[in-house]
């Protein structure tokens, strides 16, 4: 289990954790102490293993010695994360400052008691994979599509996995005797690029996940926005199409039914594309096909639209729209970027960040290792 600090040695981790490494004299200002108090913190953190000396890297060559920064030891602990959804779940290790170190592929179940056995008997594997004392992982989180509670604790509802009212959370604590917390995959997203990503100096941005389903997160004054239920940002299911086409939610029109991956592969089909994938649309539409180009133009700007109001409710400094099943190409990205700049004010737009970046592999696992950290590194 981790070890208790005290709230001064607690406030200088999340600190370090969340925007270091930091020199001495940035982190005195921050936390408005004095030297000596400083020099204390410093100490006892160090020999505690938590946090370490590192050498500023200059940009350019200058005399004098090298400033010593404050940075957190990667390797004094470690969190595990694995995703629940309809695909083989991967359970990953990663260390204190998000790096992989180990990962081992689980079998799939809907189970929630299986579930719970197979992340516990994983768990054993990744502390023996890595040669580390059980004492050192300090928690594990979870992914899952739909509705948690605020408390980390319960799957209100996943229409992926046909839950409602899981107490996933305790099942994982009870087998394992380890923290764990339960999170909506989109939300652990958001987590991971506060702590660990390109969001870790913002307040205030939104991310945009595009895979099975559209989802999204926003950090709202430094904090998560989770909403009344735990259903803040669930932009899939805003309705863009009266009376259109059914979504698994149970409405119709949704967000989902227009520019998720398998809508728009849906609607390339029905209007005669023999296609298999999104990249066959895309150089369909590179040359030029009309039907390519109207499927595109439909998800694309349909998207960008929904964006747009996002931008236009939350006002955020950032968008980062990540994408995990190669859904977002040239064309629906430039879609996107050219819709939200012709529906937002035109001072928001031109603050505005907008960004794309395509991940795969153990992306959703490594998320919700993050919110263990999070838990860890800004405690409640």
């Amino acid at each position: 289990m981790a070890r208790k600090f005290n709230a001064s040695q607690q406030a200088m981790i999340h600190l370090i954790a969340t925007m270091g490494p930091l020199s001495r004299t940035r982190l005195a200002r921050a936390l408005g102490v004095g030297k000596p108090a400083l020099t204390a913190l410093t100490r006892t953190l160090i020999e505690a293993g938590i946090v370490l000396e590192a050498r500023e890297e200059a940009e350019e060559p200058r005399q004098g010695r090298p400033s010593m920064l404050l940075a957190m030891n990667p390797d004094y602990g470690y969190f595990a994360g694995v995703s629940i959804t309809l695909e083989q779940p991967v359970l990953v290790l990663v260390d204190l400052v998000g790096h992989v170190t180990a990962r081992v592929e689980l079998p799939f179940s809907r189970d929630p008691d299986t579930v719970a056995a197979q992340i516990a008997e994983g768990v054993d594997v990744l502390i023996a994979e890595a040669g580390i004392p059980r004492e050192r992982l300090f928690g594990i989180g979870v992914a899952v599509s739909g509705l948690v509670d605020a408390g980390h604790e319960i799957c209100l509802n996943s229409t992926h996995l046909d839950w409602h009212n899981i107490p996933l959370a305790r099942l994982i604590r009870e087998k394992t005797g380890l923290p764990a917390y339960l999170e909506n995959d989109a939300k652990t997203a958001a987590t991971r690029e506060k702590l660990f990503g390109e969001a870790r100096i913002l307040d205030d941005f939104a991310v945009v996940t595009i895979g099975d389903g559209v989802g999204c997160a926003s950090f709202i004054d430094g904090k998560l926005r989770r909403g009344h239920n735990g259903g803040a940002g669930e932009i899939a299911h805003t309705t863009v199409e009266t009376g259109g086409r059914p979504c698994k939610c149970g409405k119709r029109g949704c967000l989902d039914t227009v520019a998720a991956p398998g809508a728009i592969l849906h609607d390339a089909r029905g209007a005669g594309l023999k296609v298999a994938t999104i990249a066959e649309i895309e150089h369909l539409a590179a040359r030029n096909d009309p039907v390519a180009l109207d499927v595109l133009h439909r998800a694309g700007a349909t998207l960008g639209a929904v964006i747009a109001h996002l931008v236009q409710v939350n006002d955020p400094e950032a968008v980062f729209v990540i994408d995990t099943s190669a859904a977002i190409g040239t064309l629906i990205r430039t879609l996107i970027q050219q819709t939200v700049g012709a529906n937002v004010l035109p001072d928001m737009g031109a603050t505005l960040r907008l960004t794309f970046s395509r991940v795969s592999g153990d992306f959703w696992s490594q998320t919700a290792a993050s919110v263990a950290a999070h838990k860890f590194f800004v405690p409640d």
